[in-house]
């Protein structure tokens, strides 16, 4: 499988201008063998993008639960799929935060293969439960893991909370054991896994992550606003 590394742009830039120039210095990056990068764009981005750059793999950073129907305000995984993303982040830490909760993310999950899209599943310990330990992480992510559905082509973005947007990456070495075990938890249960990592994802330590086989790629948050830094990180492979 292809290592996947994904920008998350989350809620920038502020002009579909900017995002289409951004989505042009992704789309004209010299990818390595044996490399997929996925952007998510703010949604209403993904068509201008989508159109612009037909080569260019799309991902969202979320979707409705909900099937379609009477459902003011939500973007279900059918008008994704047909806007031609591939790729759907869900149940990322930022979601979280606003109240979301496993069994939201796993009906997301769902409703995204069942539409075609492989939904990309974060998960990640606060710094309190990193400092009780691995079996304590280990724990913690379990439940957040059973959100993951059964018999489909997933990814997981190990994503510890106290590194995001922090400037402060996980040690290399720890986040390539969580991959690992993630990646032995759930293969009983899926048809295909990829783990990625993301937090603080940079030039500098991509390569530190991506030497072990166990991380299948990187889910690049604020390095991915700029196109040298993301253009290294793509390279870093």
């Amino acid at each position: 499988m292809d290592r996947l590394i994904v920008a998350n742009w989350k809620q920038n830039p502020s002009t579909l201008a900017d995002a289409l120039t951004l989505a042009a210095g992704a789309a004209g990056l010299n990818v390595p063998a044996g490399v997929t990068v996925v952007v998510a764009p703010p949604l209403p981005y993904v068509a201008s993008i989508g159109q612009a750059n037909p080569f260019l793999v799309l991902g969202a950073q979320d979707l409705s639960l909900l099937p379609p129907g009477a459902h003011t305000g939500e973007v279900g995984a059918d008008i994704l799929k047909d806007l031609g993303v591939r790729y759907v982040i869900v149940g990322h830490s930022e979601r979280r935060a606003l109240g979301e909760m496993d069994g939201n993310v796993a009906a997301k999950a769902q409703a995204a293969v069942e539409s075609g899209i492989t939904p990309i599943v974060c998960v990640g310990e606060p710094r309190g439960v990193r400092e009780q330990g691995t079996e304590a992480v280990k724990m913690f992510l379990t439940s957040q893991l059973a959100s993951v559905p059964d018999g489909a082509d997933v990814v997981v973005a190990y994503e510890p909370i106290w590194a995001i947007g922090s400037g402060t990456a996980d040690d290399p070495a720890s986040a390539a054991d969580i991959a690992r075990w993630i990646a032995g938890l759930l293969e009983p249960r899926v048809k295909s896994v990829r783990v990625l990592y993301g937090g603080s994802a940079t030039p500098e330590n991509a390569s530190a992550f991506l030497s072990d086989p166990a991380i299948g790629g990187l889910l690049v948050g604020g390095a991915s606003l700029d196109a040298v830094k993301f253009g290294a990180i793509v390279n870093a492979t």
